[in-house]
This record gives structure tokens, C-alpha cells and sequence, in this order.
């Protein structure tokens, strides 16, 4: 699940991983509940944006799991909450884990039921 231009990363990193899927929820308010929700009861899910894990939509789609009994298991990732100095965004996404191979990476944990 991506918001903003993370989404072509997330594309790629699930390219040729069955049962994997991305879903670009657009805007982080009004939520798309239903294709969260239907996301997921996939049981794993990895929230990829651009700002920080901390308000976004990481924590929108953790509050809509939980008013809804979704017991998934939740990764999220984004920018650290702290000070980044500037510098080539590429960069700056693949030593966050922003990256295709990161994304990939961070899912492939998820699955595995190792969440870091």
C-alpha cells in the first residue's frame, strides 16, 4: 500500500512475487475504507510513503484496522521521524529501505513473521 510516487518502487518490488499486490490509496483523507480494509484481510500488509511513519497514512490505515477488528500484520515505512539532511532523494529512499529492493525486502520479512 503506497500514497505518493513510492508507488512505482512498490510496483517493482512486487513484480514476480506471487499473491503480491499494490495498492495505491491515493490520499490519506477521505481513506478508500473498502480497498483498505479488502487489502487488509491479506493478513500482511506493508504502508510505504514518502513522510513520515508518524500521522500519515500508516497510522490512518493502523486506526481503521483496529475499529474494525483487522488483525494484520502491519509494516510501516516511511521517513524517519528526525531531521534528514538534504541530498539526492534516491539516495535518501534507499537508505530508509524506500527503494524497490527495501520495499521488497520489507515484505519478504513480513511473511516470513520477522516484522523489522
Amino acid at each position: 500500500m503506497t500514497l505518493g510516487p513510492l508507488g512505482i518502487a512498490a510496483l517493482e518490488a512486487a513484480r514476480g512475487e506471487p499473491g503480491w499486490s499494490v495498492l495505491d490509496a491515493r490520499c490519506a483523507s477521505p481513506l478508500d475504507e473498502a480497498a483498505l480494509l479488502e487489502a487488509g484481510r491479506s493478513g500482511h500488509v506493508v504502508v510505504a510513503e514518502e513522510g513520515t511513519t508518524r500521522g500519515g497514512l500508516g497510522s490512518a490505515v493502523l486506526e481503521l484496522f483496529a475499529a474494525h477488528g483487522l488483525m494484520a500484520r502491519v509494516r510501516l515505512m516511511g521517513m524517519p521521524d528526525a531531521f534528514v539532511p538534504h541530498g539526492d532523494a534516491r539516495v535518501q529512499r534507499a537508505e530508509q529501505g524506500l527503494d524497490a529492493a527495501g520495499l521488497r525486502r520489507a515484505g519478504l520479512a513480513l511473511l516470513a513473521g520477522d516484522g523489522r
